[in-house]
């Protein structure tokens, strides 16, 4: 949990081999390209969510999480990253006013 709340929002799980790390990498440096105002996918949302984690802009990470489960709410990514975000007690506004938007 501590490095959640210090903004990690990318893991890798032991072991792990280099490829898993290259893609991660590749990932990261993806998710620093997209345009804040061009995302039109699910990934594109996930990966500006991420974004604005490691900017410390949480209520942007929050409406990108959300937009990525309106798109698809099959994939868990997005709610993990609306649960870490519920896990964090250094945020502005308190939860039940996040979800209600």
């Amino acid at each position: 949990m501590a490095a959640i709340k210090l903004g990690a929002v990318d893991f890798v799980q032991k072991p792990f081999a280099p490829g898993e790390i290259r893609k991660l990498v590749s990932q990261v440096l993806y998710r620093e390209k997209i345009e804040e105002r061009k995302p039109v996918d699910y990934t594109s949302h996930i990966g500006l969510a991420k974004r604005c984690v490691t900017d410390r802009h949480f209520d942007a990470a929050a409406a990108h999480a959300r937009k990525a489960i309106s798109l698809d709410h099959s994939r868990p990514e997005a709610f993990n990253l609306l649960g870490a975000r519920r896990c964090d007690t250094t945020f502005s506004r308190p939860i039940n006013t996040i979800e209600q938007h």
